[in-house]
């Protein structure tokens, strides 16, 4: 029994070892590769980041060079079915890495939102494993409808953010209204997650959203523009707690569900059966809160240490409690019953981003309104015939948006790597 018990260890191991020896490397690059190429060099590269994680076994990694990558035939998106490690910002000879110098982008037209509209830009349909994105920029700004004529602000090149099934003008095509990046759906995905140096922009219905049952890290992004909230991840293994950590991240203007400024605009959910330790970021211009921690779950282990909470509308942390609420401001911090709330700041001004952000934007998101107007005369003659038919008198309701999600610069969104020292992302 000894004997047959050793032998199965030596296999186990030399499984393992044969495993990670052969972990192989993928090559993608829309300028020269080809889908018919073997992939498994910079010569020999594929065109399309989806034909390399099908060819991919898990544990391998596959780089990508600079350039727009949205689907195979322009899709719009991207699904990651097996547990890879995914580095962009390569030179088109693979010699070199700089994220920002040469950008691998997710940023499709407005062409490939298709029909259903129910696809993100990177679906991770892994149920477990090892996963690294890192040095993606997505962006939606192109692929979404603004309007033409509401909620347009001097300095801002596009009007409001339309909403599914609305469309901008014939001929365009609804908004995908899905996250930038989201999970498998029921289950969630049980093991270790790794997103760093991407760029989420202009999202329409969160940035990254998905249920998580192992420990996560989010390090060193920048979310400008999105919708709902930035970051929402919640536990799904009920037999232990996920781990998120989310630090050094810029997190600026997140917008409410809808136009009406009615609820969510949450730089980062905590929500149930996680633990959160949110350090080094920079969260502000929340249409509601920098941090939502209302979902109750009395074994939450929250943290938050030395971020920049920056004009969040509503409050900087809201809790469960008053039946709307409870609004919490950083100099209150102090007296939260959390595992820490070290050193978090509230500058008043836009200074401490030393002129990265886009004035415009953030002027015409400190006066975002809402308000709604009646036109009802239960009196007049059209009421009256009405009346006299048994019919229902009519009035009219019109709305007036004066900013909502409104696109926010590509170039200005990257000029927030590096803004500050020490705190928010900082160059990749």
């Amino acid at each position: 029994m000894r004997h047959v018990k050793l032998g199965l260890l030596v296999t186990g191991l030399l499984l393992t070892f044969a495993l990670q020896g052969f972990a192989a490397e993928w090559y993608v690059s829309q300028e020269a590769g080809k889908n018919k190429n073997a992939g498994d060099s910079p010569a020999t590269a594929f065109k399309n980041i989806q034909k390399a994680l099908d060819q991919a076994a898990p544990g391998d990694t596959v780089k990508v060079a600079q350039g727009n990558y949205f689907g195979t035939m322009k899709s719009g998106n991207i699904i990651m079915k097996k547990p890879v490690t995914l580095l962009g910002g390569f030179s088109p000879d693979f010699t070199q890495r700089n994220v920002l110098q040469y950008q691998t982008r997710i940023q499709p037209d407005n062409n490939s939102n298709g029909t259903g509209c129910d696809h993100p830009l990177l679906r991770i349909d892994v149920k477990l494993g090892e996963i690294v994105i890192d040095g993606f920029l997505f962006d939606k700004g192109e692929s979404n409808n603004y309007h033409l004529q509401k909620g347009i602000v001097e300095g801002v090149e596009e009007g409001l953010l339309i909403h599914p099934p609305q469309v901008a003008k014939q001929g365009m095509r609804p908004n995908a209204k899905m996250p930038l990046i989201a999970g498998p759906g029921a289950g969630g995905f049980d093991g270790n997650l790794l997103i760093q140096n991407c760029l989420f922009l202009n999202g329409n219905n969160c940035a990254v959203r998905f249920q998580v049952g192992g420990n996560v890290k989010v390090l060193n992004n920048v979310f400008v523009a999105n919708v709902m909230s930035a970051m929402e991840l919640w536990g799904g293994n009920r037999s232990k707690r996920a781990q998120l950590e989310f630090a050094h991240n810029t997190v600026l203007f997140t917008w409410s569900r809808t136009s009406e400024m009615g609820d969510m605009g949450y730089g980062v959910r905590a929500m149930t059966m996680m633990d959160y330790n949110i350090h080094h970021n920079i969260i502000g211009f929340s249409s509601f809160a920098g941090v939502d921690a209302t979902r109750d779950d009395k074994d939450r282990k929250l943290s938050m240490d030395y971020n920049v909470f920056l004009l969040n509308k509503q409050a900087d942390l809201t809790l469960p409690g008053g039946g709307l609420f409870m609004r919490v401001w950083v100099e209150d911090f102090e007296d939260l019953e959390i595992e820490s709330s070290d050193g978090n700041t509230a500058p008043k001004d836009l200074s401490v981003l030393a002129g990265a952000v886009n004035k415009a934007y953030a002027g015409g998101f400190l006066s975002a309104t809402y308000k709604e107007t009646v036109d009802y005369d239960e009196n007049s003659p059209m009421n009256q015939f009405r009346a006299a038919l048994e019919l229902n008198k009519q009035g009219t309701i019109s709305s007036t948006v004066s900013m909502y999600a409104n696109k926010y610069p590509f170039d200005d969104a990257i000029k927030l790597f590096g803004a500050v020292s020490d705190v928010g992302a900082q160059l990749p």
